[in-house]
C-alpha cells in the first residue's frame, strides 16, 4: 500500500476505506501533483481545495453508503445519494420555514461570526499570504545593515555604494542586488511649467532595480546605463497616479520635457498601476516620480544612503546567502577609510513589508477562532431549544423505522442549510468589513491591498460548512438518540427535556462565557496598553502645536539668502497674536531619521540629528535642563554651537558637565561644535520606542544639510485660530507657498499608532459580539430552565416562598453558569496570555487591573441576562402553573 504523508493521510480518512484502496494509485498522483507545486500560495490553494473535494465526496459516499449498502459502493452509483441530499435539503427548507423567527436569528449569528472571520483572513491574506506583485517573490530578499530591518532608524538600515558593489561582484548565492535612495525628501522637488506649480517627491533606484524585481512598465521603458551615469541625460518615469492625475493618462506623454527644480528632465515612461512603491516599501511616503542613482565613488562617499534588495539563485538558500554576506562584510579593506562598517541581515522581503504585523495577525487569527467556536456554541444551543418542539416527530420517525444515523443525516442537512445562508450572509459583510478595514489610515504596510478574492471565497466556504457540522453535531447526536418509549408516552416534554438536554445546555454556554473571557481579556491587556501608549511622557508637548512646510519650492541662490527668507517668515508668524512661540525643523517628529557619526575625544557616537531654528525649543514643547536656546546671533558668522540631550550627554561625557565642550564631525574636513545646551530626551522614533541619543545643529550654520523645512507654531488659540494666523502672516512671503498643507502635530504622533489602534478596535469589536452571544447564551438557557421548572416553582410558591427567594434562586443559577466559565476562562487567559506579551506595552501579561474588571463585567452581563427569567418566576401564578401542568400530565 502506497505511503502518504502525514497529513495527506489523515485527510484522506474521510474516504471510505474501499474506495482508497480501489484508487490508491490515482490518490498518489493526485498527492504527486499538489507536493510539486513551486510557490507556497499555489501550494496552499491546491490543498484547501483539495481538502474540500475529499471531505465532500467522503460525505456523499458514505451517505451513498447509509441508504444503499455496501454493495452500491462498488458499482459507483451516486444517484440514489444525491436524490437523499436533495430530499433532506427540500425537508430541511420545510422544517426551518416553520420556527422562521429562530432561523434568521441563526442565520444572523453564522453571518457575523464567518463575516468577521472572512474580514480578518482578507487582511491575513494580504498582508502574510499573497504573493508580493514581483516575479517570483519567494526569492527576493531585504538585505538590512545591522539588524534593524525597519522603522524610522534611515541610518541604521541603510547601506554604502561599496557593500552593494561588494555583494553584486563576489557573491555566489545572490544573483543580483540593487537599491533605492533612503534620503529622498517629500515635495522636493518643484515641477514647473505644466500648469499651476506642484511639489513632487523623487524616488531614485539604481539601474537594475526595476529588472531585478521584474516590473514592467505600462508606457515606456526603464533606464540605459547612459541615463543611469551621474550627469547622464535627465531621464524619469511618471508613477501611475502623477501620469492619471496630472496628465490625464495621455499615451503622448512618452518623450515629453518637464521641469523640475528648473532642471529639464525627458519623460521615458509610466509605472505600472500594480507597482506601488508606498504600499510594499515605504508606507505612508508619495511617490511621484522615479530618477536613476548614479551608483560612483561621489555617491560611495555620501556614506549609508541605500536600501538593499537581492534575488537568490535558484537553488539557494536564505541562510547559505547570509553565511556568505556576512563573510564578504567582515573582509579586512586595506587604504579604504571611507568605508562605513555593514552588519547584512538578509531575510525573506515579504517578511520585511509586512512581517511585523506577523503576531497581530494570529492574534487576530485567534480571535476570530474563539468567536467561531462561541457562535457554534451558542447556534447548538438554539437547535437544542429548537428540538424540544420536534422530540415526538423524530420519535414517530425512529418508530416507522428511521435509522439513527439517517436521523442525524437529517439534522446536519439542516445545520449545513443554515450555515450555507449564513455563510453567504458572511460573505457580503467581509466585502463590506474588508473595505472598511482597507481604507483605514492605519499605517499598515499592504493593508490596502486587502479584499475578498478567490483565496477568501474559499475561506468562507470552508469556515461555513465547518461551522455548520460543528454546531449542528451535538443537537443530531443528542436528539437522535432520543428514547422512544418514553418520548411517545410522556405528553409533555418537561422533566424528560430537562434531564436529557440540561446539563448539554449548561455546558455549552458554560463554554461561551469561558470563551468570552479569553477575548474580553486580550482585548483588556490591549486595551491598557494603548492607553499606556497614549499616556507616555514623549519628553514634548505636542498638543497645541501646528506644523507646515515652508522652504520655498525652489532654492535660493546663497545660504544668506535662505536665512534671511526663514527669519522673515519667523517674524511674520511671530508678531501674529495669541502665538506664543514658532520655530523651524528639518525633521518632524515620527516622520524621519537619520544618524551621524561625531567625537569627543575618545568617545564617539551616533546621534540622531535634527536641524533647527532658535525658538524651536519652546514651539515644541521641550524642556531645557541646562545651558541655553539656539540665538538669532548663532548665524554663519558665529562661533558653531549645538545643543545635546541628556542621553548623549552621558554617553560623551558620563558624569561630567557637558556646557562647553566640543564635539567634531564630519569626513576629511573636521568641524567642531561647541555644546551651550542641553535638553530632555525625547521619543522622536514612535512613542513606544525608548528616547535615544540626539543632536540639534543651528540652521543659519548647517549649510545644506537639510532638505525641507517646517515650521512650528505653538499658540493659546484654539488650532484653527492658530492656523488662520499662520496662514495670514505667510500669504504675503510667497503666492506659490502651498499655506493649506497644515498638520496638528498631535496628529502626527496618533499616526504613529494607528495600528495599535487598528489592533484594539477589532479585537474589541470581537469581544463585544462574543460577550453578547454569551449573554444571549445565558438567557435563553435560564428562561428555558424556568419554563421546565413551572410546576416546581409553582409548588414553591403556593408552600410560602416569597418572590424575592425564588428571583434570588434562578439568580443564583444564573450566576453558578457564569462564575464556572468564568473561572476556566481566567485560568485559560492566564496560560494564553504570555504569547501577548511582545504586543504588550506598559502593562505585563498578568495586568491584575485586567484580571479584576473582566469578572465584574461577566458577571454584571450574566446578571442582567438572567434578570429577566428570574423576575419572570418570581410573578408566575402558582395556581395556573400547576393547572398548566396536570393538564399536560392528563394530555399524557
Amino acid at each position: 500500500m502506497t505511503r502518504y504523508p502525514r497529513g495527506f493521510s489523515i485527510l484522506l480518512r474521510a474516504l471510505p476505506a474501499e474506495f482508497r484502496d480501489r484508487n490508491h494509485e490515482a490518490m498518489r498522483d493526485l498527492m504527486a501533483s499538489y507536493s510539486q507545486t513551486r510557490s507556497t500560495w499555489s501550494r496552499t490553494k491546491m490543498w484547501v481545495r483539495a481538502a474540500f473535494d475529499i471531505v465532500w465526496v467522503g460525505m456523499s459516499l458514505r451517505f451513498d453508503k447509509a441508504r444503499r449498502g455496501n454493495n452500491e459502493l462498488a458499482t459507483g452509483g451516486a444517484s440514489g445519494s444525491l436524490d437523499a441530499i436533495v430530499q433532506d435539503t427540500r425537508h430541511s427548507l420545510r422544517s426551518l420555514r416553520r420556527d422562521f423567527g429562530l432561523s434568521v436569528l441563526a442565520i444572523l449569528i453564522i453571518g457575523l461570526g464567518v463575516g468577521a472571520s472572512s474580514t480578518v483572513f482578507s487582511v491575513g491574506n494580504a498582508l502574510l499570504l499573497r504573493p508580493l506583485p514581483f516575479d517570483d517573490p519567494g526569492s527576493l530578499v531585504w538585505i538590512a545593515n545591522g539588524g534593524w530591518g525597519r522603522g524610522q532608524q534611515l541610518s541604521s538600515i541603510s547601506t554604502q555604494v561599496s557593500h552593494l558593489w561588494d555583494l553584486q561582484n563576489e557573491s555566489q548565492t545572490i544573483a543580483d542586488v540593487a537599491g533605492y535612495f533612503l534620503f529622498d525628501w517629500e515635495g522636493s522637488y518643484t515641477l514647473t511649467g505644466v500648469g499651476e506649480p506642484e511639489r513632487l517627491t523623487r524616488l531614485a533606484v539604481t539601474e537594475n532595480f526595476f529588472p531585478l524585481l521584474g516590473v514592467r512598465p505600462q508606457l515606456g521603458r526603464f533606464f540605459t546605463s547612459e541615463e543611469a551615469l551621474e550627469y547622464g541625460p535627465g531621464a524619469i518615469l511618471l508613477s501611475h497616479g502623477l501620469w492619471v492625475r496630472r496628465f490625464g493618462a495621455d499615451p503622448d506623454v512618452i518623450g515629453i520635457t518637464l521641469t523640475l527644480n528648473d532642471e529639464p528632465v525627458h519623460v521615458i515612461g509610466v509605472l505600472p498601476a500594480t507597482f506601488d512603491f508606498n504600499t510594499v516599501f515605504a508606507h505612508d511616503n508619495r511617490v511621484d516620480f522615479v530618477a536613476p542613482f548614479p551608483l560612483t565613488e561621489r555617491t560611495n562617499r555620501q556614506g549609508n544612503t541605500l536600501a538593499l534588495i537581492g534575488r537568490l539563485r535558484p537553488g539557494a538558500t536564505i541562510e547559505a546567502a547570509q553565511a556568505e554576506a556576512t563573510r564578504i562584510a567582515e573582509r579586512p579593506y586595506e587604504g579604504d577609510d571611507r568605508r562605513n562598517g555593514f552588519d547584512p541581515r538578509l531575510s525573506p522581503l515579504r517578511e520585511h513589508v509586512s512581517g511585523g504585523f506577523r503576531p497581530a495577525v494570529m492574534l487576530l487569527a485567534g480571535a476570530v477562532t474563539l468567536v467561531m467556536l462561541i457562535v457554534c456554541a451558542n447556534l447548538s444551543n438554539l437547535l437544542l431549544a429548537r428540538g424540544a418542539s420536534r422530540e415526538k416527530e423524530i420519535a414517530i420517525r425512529a418508530a416507522l423505522g428511521a435509522e439513527r444515523r439517517r436521523l442525524i443525516r437529517q439534522m446536519l442537512t439542516e445545520s449545513g442549510v443554515l450555515a450555507l445562508a449564513g455563510g453567504a450572509l458572511g460573505l457580503l459583510l467581509a466585502f463590506a468589513g474588508t473595505q472598511t478595514l482597507a481604507q483605514m489610515d492605519a499605517n499598515i504596510q499592504l493593508l490596502d491591498q486587502a479584499r475578498v478574492d478567490g483565496a477568501v471565497l474559499a475561506f468562507t466556504i470552508v469556515a461555513a460548512v465547518v461551522a455548520g457540522l460543528v454546531f449542528g453535531l451535538t443537537p443530531a447526536i443528542r436528539l437522535s438518540a432520543v428514547a422512544l418509549n418514553e418520548s411517545l408516552k410522556e405528553g409533555g416534554r418537561s422533566h424528560s427535556q430537562g434531564k436529557r438536554h440540561g446539563w448539554t445546555r449548561g455546558a455549552l454556554v458554560v463554554s461561551e462565557v469561558a470563551l468570552a473571557c479569553v477575548l474580553l481579556v486580550g482585548s483588556g491587556l490591549m486595551l491598557r496598553s494603548l492607553m499606556r501608549v497614549l499616556d507616555v511622557d514623549l519628553g514634548f508637548e505636542p498638543r497645541g502645536a501646528v506644523t507646515l512646510r515652508i522652504d520655498p519650492q525652489t532654492r535660493l541662490g546663497s545660504q544668506a539668502l535662505m536665512t534671511a527668507y526663514y527669519d522673515e517668515a519667523l517674524r511674520r508668524v511671530r508678531s501674529e497674536p495669541g502665538i506664543e512661540a514658532a520655530g523651524l525643523t528639518d525633521v518632524l517628529p515620527v516622520k524621519f531619521n537619520r544618524r551621524w557619526g561625531l567625537s569627543a575625544g575618545d568617545n564617539r557616537a551616533v546621534p540622531f540629528v535634527r536641524v533647527v531654528s532658535d525658538d524651536y525649543l519652546r514651539a515644541m514643547g521641550l524642556s531645557l535642563v541646562a545651558g541655553r536656546d539656539f540665538l538669532p546671533s548663532d548665524d554663519e558668522s558665529g562661533r558653531r554651537v549645538i545643543i545635546v540631550n541628556e542621553l548623549l550627554s552621558q554617553e560623551l561625557w558620563p558624569g561630567e558637565d557637558p556646557l562647553g565642550r566640543t564635539v567634531q564631525q564630519g569626513h576629511g574636513t573636521i568641524t567642531e561644535w561647541e555644546v551651550v545646551g542641553v535638553v530632555r530626551g525625547m521619543r522622536h522614533l514612535t512613542p513606544e520606542q525608548e528616547p535615544a541619543p540626539e543632536i540639534f545643529f543651528p540652521l543659519p550654520q548647517s549649510g545644506s544639510n537639510y532638505g525641507q523645512i517646517h515650521l512650528i507654531a505653538r499658540g493659546s488659540v484654539p488650532l484653527s485660530s492658530l492656523v488662520t494666523s499662520v496662514r495670514e502672516a505667510l500669504n504675503p512671503m510667497s503666492a506659490t507657498l502651498p499655506v493649506n498643507d497644515f498638520h496638528v502635530v498631535q496628529d502626527i504622533i496618533d499616526k504613529s499608532t494607528s495600528p495599535r489602534r487598528f489592533l484594539v478596535l477589532l479585537l474589541a469589536g470581537f469581544a463585544a459580539f462574543a460577550l453578547v452571544l454569551a449573554s444571549l447564551g445565558i438567557y435563553g438557557v435560564i428562561s428555558y430552565s424556568v419554563s421546565q421548572r413551572s410546576q416546581e416553582i409553582g409548588i414553591r410558591s403556593a408552600l410560602g416562598a416569597s418572590p424575592l427567594e425564588l428571583q434570588t434562586q434562578v439568580l443564583g443559577e444564573t450566576l453558578r453558569l457564569a462564575a464556572i466559565g468564568m473561572a476556566l476562562g481566567l485560568l485559560a487567559s492566564w496560560m494564553l496570555a504570555r504569547v501577548m506579551q511582545g504586543l504588550l506595552f506598559g502593562v505585563t501579561a498578568y495586568d491584575p487591573v485586567t484580571y479584576v474588571i473582566v469578572p465584574i463585567l461577566i458577571l454584571a452581563v450574566a446578571t442582567l441576562a438572567g434578570y429577566l427569567p428570574a423576575r419572570r418566576a418570581a410573578r408566575m401564578d402558582p395556581v395556573a402553573a400547576l393547572r398548566a401542568e396536570t393538564g399536560s400530565a392528563i394530555a399524557g
